[in-house]
């Protein structure tokens, strides 16, 4: 049986010889031959022959370092065609704006940083080799690509519908995300309603991580912390595969599902976007939201086993907020992933702020900003300890009208950040730096 191929889109010149070197070397050891484009045969149509290329292999490494636009490019067609997608970049500031909620390999290009690059793609291309869609056995021709990058305008094949797809979800990609030890692969789906309440700021047939669901496997999970009194005793809850959204509702879509409930036959058309989440709203507003789309909020135990993402650590990214890197450095972790009150004021006496969507990492199912940010709503009543909680992952439906709240905000401490933290709402009020993420079931 010949070695699976890996493609690596990257710049090429001489700087980046020693980067192709460990690349090449990291594939050979995890039983993987490494592809770059400049040792593809000669032919009239090098686009053509690139994107087949992408299509045959089993999975493609990335190098974003200087915001490459054929790399940019290569990354979203393999996207595409649902192949795993290994991102590395000496700087993650200047990678695309939708390729900035992938988790990339941050690395120097120095020997020391190089071998330790090595050591984390042979893993990685392990883990993407693991559960790599077969490639086909041929592939249709493809048009030259325009020169510029973008999710829209890249020639795709359409996915085959799944069982799983209910209706108003439109199946995109398997995409595969790695975070704090745990690695998914997971089905990545468009919801239109939210789509088209874009509007023009997002071309017909196009997708934005803040209309993607990404569908949740079914599985088992510990719930709850023994560190925090309203969160024990810690229990096994069983969930059954639901979607969840990428990221919160933000108020783009907010608004534009209000257009299209008042005004059905009028096409919405905006200049801007604000993509910040929706927040100060009350449980009274949201009803008739979620009644417009068809949504629900989650449950507790699905929005928990959901920011958990097969975790038992403290974060979904790690036990620590911040780790030592040296003997007198520190890295902010959850920096990384969380807006928070060390990182979202503008200044020393000024207030934090609720910031847009999409600029932190995601967790091992894909979904952003699962800590920090806003709170986040959930279906159930709140309780102050988990001794009557379901075990089959429905909502805890109780006596009294005050709900769960999740995730922290960016203006709480780093504890409030907690995957098993949870706080009560009362919905007559309007809840200050809290918003709602949504869900579904298949």
């Amino acid at each position: 049986m010949s070695e699976p191929t890996l493609f690596v889109a990257m710049p090429f010149s001489d700087e980046f010889w020693p980067v192709w070197e460990t690349i090449d070397a990291a594939a050979r050891t995890a039983g993987a031959r490494a592809l770059r484009v400049d040792l593809i045969p000669q032919v009239d149509n090098i686009h053509e022959a690139i994107f087949r290329e992408i299509e045959r292999s089993a999975a493609i490494v990335a190098d974003l370092t200087g915001a490459n636009a054929n790399v940019a490019m290569e990354v979203q067609h393999a996207r595409n065609h649902r192949r795993p997608v290994i991102l590395i970049t000496q700087d993650p500031n200047r990678m695309p704006f939708d390729l900035k909620l992938y988790r990339a390999i941050v690395y120097s290009n120095s020997p020391e940083s190089r071998a330790i690059l090595g050591q984390r793609l042979s893993d990685s291309i392990r883990a993407a080799l693991a559960v790599a869609a077969p490639a086909p056995a041929a592939a249709p021709s493809r048009a030259s690509p325009p020169a510029r990058a973008r999710a829209a305008a890249v020639p795709r094949q359409e996915p085959e519908r799944r069982e799983e797809q209910p209706s108003g979800f439109t199946y995109l990609r398997d995409e595969t995300f790695e975070c704090g030890g745990a690695c998914h692969t997971v089905g990545i789906y468009r919801f239109e309603p939210f789509a088209q309440a874009m509007g023009n700021l997002l071309p017909e047939g196009g997708t934005d991580p803040a209309c993607e669901f990404v569908l949740i496997p079914a599985g088992e999970f510990l719930m709850g912390s023994k560190e925090l009194q309203n969160t024990q005793p810690v229990h096994k809850v069983s969930v059954p595969s639901f979607f969840m959204a990428r990221m919160p509702v933000i108020r783009l879509v907010w608004d534009g599902c209000s257009h299209m409930r008042y005004y059905p036959r009028e096409k919405i058309t905006t200049s801007t976007g604000d993509r910040r989440p929706i927040e100060g709203v009350s449980w009274e507003e949201i009803g008739p939201f979620l009644k417009f789309t068809g949504l629900r909020l989650p449950t507790e135990s699905e929005w928990e086993y959901a920011c958990r993402a097969g975790t038992t650590t403290r974060y979904s990214f790690g036990e620590d907020a911040v780790v030592k890197t040296g003997f007198f450095a520190r890295k902010n972790l959850l920096a990384e992933y969380a807006w928070y009150g060390e990182n979202s004021r503008y200044g020393k006496d000024v207030a934090c702020a609720v910031h847009p969507v999409g600029q932190k990492l995601p967790n091992a199912f894909g979904l952003c900003e699962m800590h920090g940010n806003v709170w986040e709503l959930c279906e159930d009543t709140y309780a102050p300890n988990y001794n009557q909680h379901p075990t089959d992952g429905s909502a805890a439906i109780g006596v009294g009208c005050d709900r769960v709240t999740r995730g922290g905000s960016s203006w709480s401490e780093a504890r409030a950040l907690a995957s098993a933290w949870r706080q009560s709402f009362a919905p007559p009020r309007h809840l200050t730096y809290g918003g709602f993420r949504v869900a579904a079931r298949p």
